[in-house]
């Protein structure tokens, strides 16, 4: 196992919480005239935390996002990853967590002031041994029951099964994010034995990248993604660009006096920090946000999901639209310098932030009005309008 640089293992981070380097496995084609493959890219967007590991007492639940690689000419492809958990049979990793996990509570044990125990000492003790004292140790250490949030980060070696993130990814020119998510779930499933066939995986891989054309402009192509029928279609230059995020969802998200007041900063060319749980989310604000920009088009930073490694560009004194991923907890530790002209928005509670000296948006009540009684049209009511606390 080897760190991860967005993360010192010194720090009093659980074992099972920190993240650890990420490498590209295999990708094929091996190359593509032109187009260079940037593997650290991919190993940041792809898992922008980093390589995580579980046991069977946390969440293994798979995954899927999407993420956009920009490349120095301004070009962009369109990425879509299905991350998932995979059992780690590997006994060296697995004494390597073990190994981690009892030099961190050492290490914790010592600040504490008390003696050092090591995991080991704490396992669950047999029948008619006495529970070793551990009050040397923080209170999330102590003895607590197996249902327990720091029970689930405590791995037993002798007890426990080891699991660590693998993702397939699917890299291409078009934005079709419903077609790669069906193409990359229907392939996890063959991939895992869940659905056979007399249809090969790699057989699925060569059809999609070989067979499967982008369609003239003006014209609809229907294809199949492993097994299952979708309609890919091309705008012409006379057309609006295309969108394949649904707006609807934007609106559910985000109430309509926040997408002005959101919109109002992007076309001023202020500096925009979108903050969520959830990849996807930041993906889909980001991007129907420069949807609705039409016919302006954003050319400055535009970096949807920012890796964690990366956390240094909100630095930059650049307008940029970036969006970070944050646990509920982690958001708290969020700081906006005084000076810093820059909106936040919380999109996973619809709160937003903008600079004191925003001009108002031109007629925004009554074009706030109007988007209300057209999303009441389609029967969505949008979520009340919050306020982020300074």
């Amino acid at each position: 196992l080897e760190p991860n640089p967005i993360q010192d293992v010194r720090q009093t981070v659980v074992p099972l919480e920190r993240s650890y380097l990420a490498t590209v496995l295999g990708h094929y084609p091996d190359s593509i005239p032109g187009i260079p493959l940037d593997h650290q890219a991919l190993q940041m967007l792809c898992l922008p935390k980093g390589l995580q590991l579980r046991t069977q007492k946390q969440c293994l639940d798979a995954v899927y996002h999407p993420f956009l690689i920009t490349r120095e000419d301004g070009s962009r492809s369109y990425g879509f990853s299905y991350t998932f958990y995979e059992e780690v049979n590997s006994k060296h990793i697995c004494t390597t967590m073990h190994t981690l996990q009892s030099t961190h509570l050492a290490e914790i044990s010592k600040t504490q002031g008390g003696g050092v125990d090591t995991p080991s000492e704490h396992t669950t003790p047999q029948k008619g041994e006495s529970r070793r004292d551990t009050r040397s140790l923080p209170r999330e250490f102590r003895w607590s029951s197996p249902k327990s949030a720091a029970a689930r980060l405590f791995y037993d070696v002798t007890k426990d099964q080891l699991y660590v993130t693998k993702c397939i990814v699917l890299v291409g020119r078009q934005p079709d994010v419903g077609a790669a998510r069906k193409f990359l779930v229907g392939l996890y499933k063959l991939f895992i034995g869940c659905e056979g066939g007399a249809v090969t995986l790699e057989s699925h891989v060569h059809n999609l990248l070989y067979e499967v054309h982008v369609p003239p402009p003006g014209r609809c192509l229907a294809f199949n993604c492993v097994g299952i029928p979708h309609l890919s279609y091309r705008p012409t230059s006379h057309e609006l660009p295309l969108l394949l995020y649904p707006l609807r969802e934007l609106f559910s998200l985000l109430n309509p006096d926040c997408v002005v007041q959101l919109l109002s900063c992007v076309l001023l060319e202020n500096q925009v920090l979108l903050v969520a749980s959830d990849y996807h989310r930041l993906m889909l604000v980001a991007e129907s946000i420069c949807a609705l920009l039409f016919p302006f088009v954003w050319h400055h930073v535009y970096v949807p999901i920012l890796p964690a490694a990366l956390t240094h560009f909100l630095d930059a004194p650049v307008p940029f639209i970036m969006g970070l991923h944050a646990t509920p907890a982690a958001k708290k530790n969020i700081s906006i310098p005084d000076e810093a002209n820059l909106c936040l928005v919380d999109v996973d509670i619809g709160a937003v932030d903008v600079p004191e000296d925003l001009p108002q948006f031109p007629h925004s009540g009554e074009f706030v009005e109007e988007l209300t009684k057209l999303l009441g049209q389609w029967d969505l009511h949008a979520p009340p309008l919050h306020q982020l606390d300074s």
